[in-house]
């Protein structure tokens, strides 16, 4: 997936009508803001299977 691909999905995500998804991500995210200990972790987490998967983003990660 590229940056456009992942937006579009989000979009298509939110607006599916799917509100049980949703509130779950939206909550994550909430969650997310208020401890930037775990956003830390986090985003290690994405980097480290980013460099592990040659940049790409796949299903594997």
């Amino acid at each position: 997936f590229d940056g456009d691909n992942v937006v579009a999905q989000a979009a298509v995500f939110f607006t599916a009508g799917y509100e049980t998804s949703g509130t779950t991500l939206s909550f994550t995210l909430y969650e997310l803001a208020l401890h930037r200990d775990i956003q830390n972790k986090l985003r290690n987490e994405i980097i480290k299977g980013l460099k592990m998967s040659g940049g790409k983003i796949t299903y594997e990660m």
